[in-house]
Formats: structure tokens, sequence, C-alpha cells
């Protein structure tokens, strides 16, 4: 349901917000409580303010006519503006300048006149490898003790000392983004075009430039799988004669405010803390969202189901939440943080999934005095392979904003399969590259953790 039929769960897009309601009835459907939607809150930053605006598009085509035809493995950037109808462009090799007001002048200066009719191919051209790496992959029997160990050293020590440089504020960044966008629309530039990451075909999407809601809006930006793009980079430096044909029906859709979907198995004799679990909701358009993290939530969802059903006892309220926004900064997540502040003292723990729906190997626990406790909860699910406890961070995600707010987080140690190699946020994302048996050991673990953390002679000797 969360990949095939909702996916993508881009931000701010109706699908997303059908995915929130669907959950929000499973939840209710497995028989948890309080089931809600939690508005998350405006996004400020010193300089600017989102508008909440939502994007989605219902068309889109990137062929090259000459010099012969190729339909091109291309998608559009979000929040892309509409083509009128079918629009012809010849593609030029031109870098964009940094929002910095000197080069901006620059860059103004030495193009203005020249790029009417024009599709910028705004990156280099991207090697790619002869050997590729291997697409699916799991953690070897060494890989997790190596992870169990403690990092010997800062794995990004910090460079030596610069001069200060003063940065520009965001204030002064949306300003000249906004020079620049200007410029490109008023110059006649029919689109952007980016070679985007990737290879045999796949291609990993790229974030809007600039900051929210520019005025106006960029000319179409797009991303090109690196092949077609290199090709194209490689024409236009012999000089031959190119052109393209470009595409793209889009809607900008009226602000909402982005949700997290909120729910409670209640606990007994110690009710009042909490332990919590969560997985993000919302995903990149290129594929469905369902390795990112459609999983994630099916994991989650599945757990609970098993608590519910088994009718277990639990001292501590299990609460849940499926986060909006997490693709713009884990906004969802840290809005909740900041909403939550009088609470904050009574989560005993959040346990986090959003690694791609592979085996778990084990947990991240980046708290030393809960290396032990978190060994314990893993005894029972041993026999699956789940085994390893390691002190690291690990990857950036939701369980970051609970740690810098005090609470103890775990997040789960997940064999990769083909999650960094070619689902990550591309166009590879679907329901294909799930393993169903890797899920359900998922569960099982997900469930057990939830259990023992939820139960409360497991805890006393880990505050």
């Amino acid at each position: 349901m969360l990949s095939d039929v909702f996916g993508p769960r881009f931000l701010s897009s109706p699908s997303v917000f059908q995915a929130a309601d669907w959950t929000k009835k499973r939840l209710e459907e497995i028989g948890l409580s309080s089931a809600r939607l939690e508005g998350i809150g405006p996004v400020e930053e010193p300089g600017f303010r989102w508008s909440q605006r939502g994007w989605t598009y219902s068309r889109f085509s990137l062929n090259l006519l000459e010099p012969q035809y190729a339909n091109l493995t291309a998608i559009p950037v979000p929040y892309s503006p509409s083509t009128s109808g079918v629009v012809q462009g010849t593609p030029i090799r031109l870098d964009l300048p940094p929002p910095v007001t000197e080069a901006l002048s620059e860059f103004f200066a030495r193009n203005r006149g020249k790029l009417r009719g024009k599709l910028l191919l705004i990156s280099a051209a991207r090697p790619i490898p002869l050997v590729p790496k291997p697409q699916l992959s799991r953690l070897s029997d060494e890989q997790p003790k190596e992870l169990a160990m403690p990092q010997a050293s800062d794995p990004n020590p910090p460079a030596s000392p610069k001069p200060a440089r003063t940065q520009p504020s965001l204030a002064e960044v949306r300003s000249n983004f906004n020079r620049l966008f200007r410029f490109l629309k008023d110059e006649g530039v029919v689109g952007l075009i980016n070679g985007a990451p990737g290879e045999s075909g796949n291609l990993f999407v790229s974030s809007p430039l600039g900051v929210p809601d520019p005025d106006p809006v960029p000319p179409p930006m797009i991303d090109l799988i690196p092949e077609q793009y290199n090709r194209l980079v490689r024409l236009v430096e012999r000089g031959l004669p190119v052109k393209l044909d470009l595409e793209l029906k889009a809607e900008f859709l009226d602000p909402r405010e982005p949700v997290n979907v909120l729910a409670e198995l209640p606990g007994g004799s110690l009710k009042n803390e909490i332990v919590m679990v969560g997985a993000h909701l919302d995903s990149w358009h290129g594929g469905t969202g369902a390795t990112d993290n459609a999983a994630g939530v099916a994991i989650v969802l599945d757990a609970l189901r098993v608590l519910k059903s088994l009718g277990v006892t639990l001292d501590r309220t299990v609460r849940v939440a499926f986060w909006g926004m997490h693709e713009m900064g884990t906004r969802g997540s840290r809005g909740y943080v900041q909403a939550h502040a009088n609470e904050i003292p009574q989560i005993a723990y959040y346990l986090n999934a959003d690694q791609g729906g592979g085996r778990v190997r084990g947990v991240f626990v980046p708290h030393e005095n809960m290396r032990d406790a978190a060994a314990a909860w893993l005894v029972p699910v041993r026999s699956l392979g789940a085994t390893t406890v390691s002190t690291r961070m690990a990857m950036k995600s939701d369980h970051r904003n609970f740690h810098s707010a005090g609470v103890k987080v775990l997040n789960l140690m997940q064999d990769p399969l083909q999650y960094e190699t070619r689902t990550h946020h591309s166009t590879m994302d679907y329901y294909d590259y799930l393993s169903p048996e890797d899920m359900r050991q998922a569960v099982a673990v997900v469930a057990t953790l939830l259990y023992q953390a939820a139960s409360a002679s497991q805890l006393q000797d880990t505050h």
C-alpha cells in the first residue's frame, strides 16, 4: 500500500497525506489507542520561512532530436515549473555561480544575451566505473564485530585552521538565488540539466536548487542518467549540432501543514514513562519509497501488531511516530521534540527504523552505559542473527533529534542489501528490492526490543 498505491510520498504532496491517513487507520485496526495526525508546525530559519506548499507533476519527457533521436532517461527535480507544452532547446555546458554577489555579477556580465533557447548542462561529466560495485551486499560475519569496537579516532578529523571567512546569511543566500533565477528566466533559458549520480540506468535524484519558495522559481531542472548526460557533454564539446525537446506538466499546491502520525500501546504500572519507536513516512519522488522508508514503517507496524495480538503486559507506554518531513532535514521529528519538550524527560528510549528493510544484525546505541542492557535485550533473538551492540551513532536520521534532547536512542543495524548502491533516493526504490524474509526477521527483533524496553525489570540499571 505505501509503495505501490501511495508512493512516491513526496513532501506536502497529496500522496504523503493519503499515506498518513491510511497509516492512522491501520494503527486503529491493529488496536492502538489515540491514533492521530499531528501538525509539524512552521518551518522557520533566520532569513526565511517556508510556505509549506506542495508540488507534483503529471507529465514529463526529455528527448534528443539531433544528431539522431533518443528518448532520454531523466526525471524533473522537485519544484520545477511547467514548460509551455513541448519546448525545444540547444544544450550548452555552463556552471552556475555560487550565491555570492561578486560571482553573480561576473556570471551575468559574461552570459547576458547568450542564453536564450538554451538548455544548460550544469555539472561536469561523471566517470562511469567499468567494474561497478556489487549491487547486493550483506554485512559479513566480521563487519558487525568491527562496528561493535570503539572507533580508534575521529573518522572526520578537523582540517587545518583556515582564515575566518564571513559566511552570507540565509537571507543573503535566498536573495542571491532569486537574482540568479530571475536572470535565467529573463534571458530565456529553457531548462537546467544535471548529470545525476548512478549507473546502469539508475539515477539518484537531486534536491531543488536554492532555499524553499524562491521568487521567481528557476527554469525547469532535470536529472539525467550519467551515461546519456556524458554523451551530451561530449557532443557539445566537439561543437556538433545538438537539439533537445522537453515537456513538463507540474503543479504547485496550496500550502498545507505536514503531519506526523502518532498512536500508543498503553502501559501498566509505569504508563507515564514512554518508549518511542519511529520510522519516516515521506519519501523522494524518483521511485515509490519502498526501501526508504515504507519498509521501516511496515516493520514497525507489524511489530506493534505482534505485541498487540499477543496481549503481552507492558509496564511502559509504547508510542509510535511515523515522521513527515524527514527528507527536509528530519524536521518532523525535530518539530516533535521541540513541541513536546515538557514530555522529553518521560521518554525512556527511542528506537529508529530507517535503513532499508534488511535483516537486523544488532543495534547502534551511542550510550556506553547502555551496552550491557541492549545486549541483554537481544538475547532472545540471537538465533535470528541479531547479536551486535555498537556504541557508534551511525547514520543521520530521526534518532539524532532525540539524542540531542537527552533521550537514550537505539538505531537498527541492518544488512544493506541494495539500499546504498541502488535504491536510496533513487529511481529504483521499488517494492521489488525488499526481502520479505529479512523484514519478517526485523519485525521479530523490533517487537522483542520494544517488549524489553517497555518492561520495568529490564531498565533499572540503564539510567
